[in-house]
């Protein structure tokens, strides 16, 4: 839990940095790596502000360690084939992300780009941007600082869903995190019709 609440505060310092810096030309690799080490110092500090806390429960019986392993390949599967390139072309593994991804990728590499902050939306004309950019801004943040547009995405799901993992599992055990991941509702029941993964 300790390097949990460490992490997440750091990625909040870098991005709220990051943020702020923005305000005073727009972001370059200079402010990016400024807020970056800002948000490492925070990390580091508030990971040594938490050397008491207690120890959580550990994974015991099949079970727990069922639902560990399913949420495990949910993850590696999810964000390990987030987004590829073959042949010089941008290739997703979820055809629901083909608009969701253009559309972040768009953000990161428009934040990137050094625009000034309040920044313009880059789709619509003349009007500001509205979206909620935290993790855009996170990834451009990286990507100035020279981390690979692709791979910094895939890390920042894989660390976020590990993030939400260990939270899940502190909160409420292996049922809490079973239930995160298999809540599609009436939907997950199809299977026992047609013994098909759709």
């Amino acid at each position: 839990m300790r390097a949990l609440v460490s992490g997440l505060i750091a990625v909040c310092v870098a991005t709220v940095a990051g943020l702020l810096l923005g305000f005073f030309g727009g972001l370059d690799p200079l402010r990016a790596q400024a807020a970056l080490g800002l948000g490492a110092l925070a990390g580091a500090a508030a990971w040594r502000s938490l050397a008491d806390l207690p120890k959580g429960e550990p994974v015991r019986g099949w079970a727990a360690w069922s639902a560990v392993i399913v949420f495990g390949l949910f993850t590696f599967r999810a964000f390990c084939w987030l987004i590829s390139t073959q042949a010089g072309e941008i290739s997703f593994l979820s055809p629901n992300n083909l608009g969701d991804l253009s559309l972040h990728l768009t953000y990161i590499r428009w934040l990137a780009h050094g625009v000034p902050f309040w920044p313009a939306n880059p789709i619509y004309a003349s009007a500001p941007l509205h979206y909620p950019f935290g993790v855009d801004l996170w990834n451009a943040l990286l990507l100035l600082a020279g981390a690979d547009l692709q791979r910094g995405l895939v890390w920042t799901g894989l660390l976020g869903a590990i993030a939400a993992a260990v939270a899940l599992w502190r909160w409420g055990g292996a049922f809490t995190l079973a239930g995160f991941l298999f809540n599609g509702g009436l939907a997950g029941f199809a299977f026992l019709a047609t013994l098909r993964f759709a």
